[in-house]
């Protein structure tokens, strides 16, 4: 049975209103994703910077 047109348009609202909630739940996954990324570059720029400082003075230490 063909639902009556204000329950088509309520069946519509509820279609959009689940789309833009997806729409928004999968733009707040990709900006959590990309935090993630800069974050784990982050500690690996750090991890590197302290190797580094470790081989300087490593290598002062030999002089």
């Amino acid at each position: 049975r063909e639902p009556s047109g204000s329950a088509a348009k309520d069946i519509d609202r509820v279609k959009l209103v689940r789309e833009r909630q997806n729409e928004e739940r999968q733009r707040k996954l990709e900006e959590l994703r990309h935090q993630a990324l800069a974050a784990q570059r982050f500690r690996e720029q750090r991890e590197e910077e302290r190797r580094r400082r470790i081989d300087e003075l490593r290598s002062r230490d030999n002089d």
